[in-house]
C-alpha cells in the first residue's frame, strides 16, 4: 500500500499530489468532513482515501500538527496529576497528586508535544495530566527537564501528549531541536 503524505505545518492546508495526473489539489480541514473526493479510513489515525478529478485513487496520510515532530529515543518518566493510576489509591487524607512514576521512552518530540511509548500497562486516557521527567543529551552536556503535558491520543503503549502553554514558550527544547 502506497500512503502519500502532506503536512499542514505552518500552513492553512494540505497539498495532495495526485499519482495518476500530476494535478496538485489544496485541501482546508474544514473541506475534509464535506468532500466527496476524501474519505476517512476508519480506525485508521490520520488515513483518508482521496480520488481524484482524473478517477485515480490512492491513501494519504494527514498530519494535523502546525509544528512538525522530530523522531528520537530519548528516556523519560511520567507521572500522572489527574487521577489515580492503575492499581493505585488514594491516601487516607484522599489527596494523592503525583499517583506514580513509569519509565518510558520518547519516541517523537516538537515544541508544542511528544510522543512517548510506555513500558508495561497503565490506565492512561486522552485528557489526563501527567508530568513528564526528560533527560536531553546534546553535544555533551546533559539537561534533565519537568514539563506538564495533556494527554491528547493514546493507542496501547503510546501516549501522544501536548505540553502546557507556558512550556511551549520555554526554550530548552527548542535549543534541543535545532541542527548542530
Amino acid at each position: 500500500m502506497v500512503v502519500k503524505q502532506s503536512s499542514i505545518a505552518n500552513r492553512n492546508d494540505f497539498l495532495i499530489n495526485c499519482h495518476g495526473c500530476g494535478r496538485i489539489r489544496n485541501i482546508t480541514p474544514d473541506e475534509l468532513a464535506r468532500s466527496n473526493r476524501i474519505v476517512k479510513i476508519f480506525g485508521m489515525e490520520g488515513l483518508y482515501i482521496y480520488q481524484c478529478e482524473c478517477g485515480d485513487r490512492f491513501n494519504v496520510k494527514l498530519d494535523f500538527r502546525r509544528k512538525p515532530r522530530v523522531p528520537c529515543d530519548i528516556s523519560s518518566f511520567y507521572t500522572t496529576l489527574t487521577r489515580t493510576s492503575y492499581g493505585r489509591k488514594l491516601n487516607a487524607t484522599g489527596q494523592n497528586l503525583y499517583q506514580s512514576t513509569v519509565n518510558s521512552v520518547i519516541k517523537n518530540i516538537s515544541v508544542e508535544g511528544i510522543g512517548l511509548q510506555t513500558h508495561g500497562r497503565h490506565d492512561i486516557k486522552p485528557g489526563d495530566e501527567l508530568l513528564v521527567t526528560i533527560l536531553l543529551r546534546k553535544a555533551g552536556k546533559e539537561r534533565l527537564l519537568e514539563r506538564r503535558v495533556v494527554v491528547r491520543t493514546v493507542q496501547s503503549n503510546y501516549i501522544g501528549a501536548e505540553f502546557f502553554s507556558n512550556d511551549k514558550k520555554n526554550p530548552d527544547i527548542g535549543f534541543y531541536l535545532m541542527a548542530d
